[in-house]
């Protein structure tokens, strides 16, 4: 079948921009907004699930959420990132306290996960900071 526009495919090299800077604000507002406006909810609802480290894994959790994102954004060491965020939204996928912990649905890791594999097989794509080798 013929493309319907053809005349966009010389945006196809944007494609894994938009993606990267998609993800990255995404990792970055949710999990900033977790740590600062709602902190005494995640925090009551991280250790009602962990007890003894709910406190600190809410802490890793959320500021390597806040770090991947503003890398997504940047572009900078795009493809460690995206491995990094497919890993662990790989394990979030299969995790039901995680789920409990974050009040994300299974969903968002999902759509973290296929965007991460894509970044990770694509590369950073336009206007970052990584150059391809």
């Amino acid at each position: 079948m013929l493309n319907p526009f053809p005349e966009l495919l010389f945006l196809s090299l944007f494609a894994p921009f938009f993606l990267r800077v998609g993800l990255g604000l995404t990792l970055f507002f949710t999990s900033f907004n977790q740590l600062v406006e709602h902190r005494a909810e995640a925090q009551n609802r991280f250790v009602s699930i962990w007890p003894k480290y709910g406190v600190h894994f809410l802490w890793i959790v959320g500021v390597s959420e806040v770090i991947i994102g503003l890398a997504l954004v940047a572009g900078l060491w795009v493809q460690y990132f995206a491995l990094i965020s497919a890993f662990v939204s790989f394990i979030a996928i299969f995790s039901h306290k995680f789920h409990r912990a974050t009040k994300r649905h299974m969903t968002f890791y999902v759509l973290v996960f296929v965007i991460s594999l894509s970044l990770l097989v694509t590369g950073a794509g336009k206007f970052a900071l990584d150059a391809p080798l």
